[in-house]
């Protein structure tokens, strides 16, 4: 695998917190903000994508931000991505719904208890 990525060049990433913005978060435009900042300082740094992180309920508005506004040319740079947790939920929600009935949850907990 090394040597079949060995000459596979990638940029520098950076990672950056967003400055505090006092308003409420599930704001639209809070969210709005938040988004055309991130894709500004995208824009001074020369990269191509934006990636932007939010939690479940976060992440929902920004699609519908990011669908509604997609003339904005700065904000089609941006990438929505899902958080971590919430991510880990949702496929171990999926996992549950497809293995319903098949005993795992029994097995789970008599094991974990």
């Amino acid at each position: 695998m090394q040597l079949v990525c060995e000459s596979i060049k990638t940029d520098k990433s950076t990672v950056k917190p967003l400055p505090f913005i006092n308003s409420p978060p599930s704001d639209a435009n809070t969210l709005y903000t938040a988004l055309k900042y991130a894709a500004e300082g995208n824009l001074q740094q020369s990269s191509k994508i934006c990636l932007v992180t939010f939690d479940q309920p976060l992440y929902v508005k920004a699609r519908e931000i990011v669908g509604l506004m997609s003339d904005d040319p700065l904000l089609r740079t941006v990438v929505l991505r899902l958080g971590g947790f919430h991510m880990l939920i949702s496929y171990m929600g999926c996992i549950g719904h497809t293995l319903a009935g098949s005993g795992l949850k029994d097995l789970l907990f008599s094991f974990c208890s």
